[in-house]
């Protein structure tokens, strides 16, 4: 009769401990030959024999397992610029690989829209802000320094810049990168992304080129082949998390409609100066062929950031309507100008040399945060 020995678990040990613990643990590596051999001897008329041996292999198969570390809360962001390009970051996050073996995987990124809806640490955000990128990147802090001026920036997608991690171990901080000229919105907007993570490849041990990941689900077990299963919560070789953040330093032009002139980013105006006609001391000039107009233009800065390389252009339609005042006789024509107030926040730059007969055209290089320019000229209605 066979006997059975219960084995009691300690108290700190419960089978969902247990089973939590394999969970997250990497486990052997995928790759490996596991043999197992069986011994048989017996005797024959009182002598031993010669011992008969079974044997039987196969290979531990590919867990894919994964998940992300969530960023706790939303982080502060200005434009830094990162190899060349300006970015604002959002994160970070960390992304753990739990599976038997190096893995490879792809971030994809996708911007929350404006109005929209995103959870990070439990709370719930609405994004106020927007981009209309395609070229989002993201970048690890791989000496977790804090600087990401040294680190390598990658491309999204599974064609882009894979993110390798051996197993059992977790990425340092990862950060989403969006152009910082390509997003619309203002200083304490909140910029919300979904990030999802892809295992696209992974190095078996020993091996020397990678195996792209496969669902074998539907696949019987095949002992002497490596298949792939889907260890990750949902079984779909898919994680995705939520990042954001709040904007700052943002330069702001934008005209908001209200009835504080000091929500007026960027105006334009004109009054006529003369016309041919009404010539009498007192007499309010009209809008009649030959009359003289000046055109204003108005740009405050109202955000927090300098803005970089602004243009400023204003075509006139020189064949039907109305053309550059080019009477010298009459007093009231001006030539282009260009005044400027820094805020007390930085230093204008600021050209006129393309304009041309037909155009005005003004290029700052630099227009500083909280700083104001004014751009006057005269036109003649044909």
């Amino acid at each position: 009769m066979k006997t059975f020995q219960k084995v009691v678990l300690p108290a700190a040990l419960s089978l969902a401990g247990l089973v939590s613990q394999q969970a997250m643990a990497a486990g052997t590596d995928a790759g490996k030959s596991i043999e197992n051999t069986a011994t048989m001897s017996y005797a024959v008329n009182g002598s031993t024999s010669n011992s008969v041996e079974a044997k039987t292999a196969f290979l531990v198969d590919v867990k894919i397992d994964f998940g992300w570390t969530a960023q706790t809360a939303l982080n502060t962001t200005t434009a830094e610029t990162l190899d060349a390009v300006s970015y604002y970051k959002s994160g970070p996050v960390q992304l753990s690989n739990s599976s038997n073996t190096k893995a490879f995987y792809s971030i994809g990124v996708t911007m929350i829209a404006k109005d929209g809806k995103f959870t990070v640490n439990s709370t719930e955000y609405t994004a106020t802000a927007s981009s209309n990128s395609t070229e989002i990147k993201y970048v690890v802090d791989t000496d977790g320094d804090g600087d990401l001026t040294d680190e390598t920036v990658k491309s999204t997608g599974s064609t882009g810049g894979l993110l390798d991690l051996t197993a059992d171990t977790t990425s340092q901080n990862l950060y989403v990168l969006i152009p910082s000229a390509s997003v619309t919105g203002a200083d304490n907007n909140i910029l919300g992304m979904s990030v999802t993570a892809v295992a696209e490849e992974v190095l078996i041990t020993g091996e020397t080129v990678n195996r792209s990941v496969s669902d074998d689900s539907g696949n019987a077990d095949a002992q002497q082949t490596i298949q792939f299963v889907y260890a990750d919560a949902g079984n779909d070789n898919s994680e995705l998390t939520y990042v954001g953040s709040t904007l700052s330093g943002i330069p702001d032009f934008s005209v908001i409609p209200d009835s504080d002139p000091n929500n007026d980013g960027f105006v334009k105006t004109s009054v006529v100066l003369s016309d041919p006609i009404s010539l009498v001391a007192g007499t309010r000039p009209k809008a009649i062929p030959g009359a003289i107009v000046r055109y204003t233009i108005t740009l405050k800065n109202k955000g927090t950031g300098n803005a970089l390389d602004v243009n400023i252009s204003d075509p006139l339609d020189t064949i039907t309507e109305i053309e550059f005042c080019d009477n010298t006789a009459d007093t009231n024509c001006e030539n282009i100008t260009v005044t400027t107030d820094d805020g007390s926040s930085g230093t204008f730059t600021y050209d006129t040399s393309s304009s041309t007969a037909t155009q005005v055209y003004v290029h700052y290089d630099t227009f500083p945060a909280g700083g104001s320019s004014t751009i006057t000229f005269t036109a003649k209605v044909k």
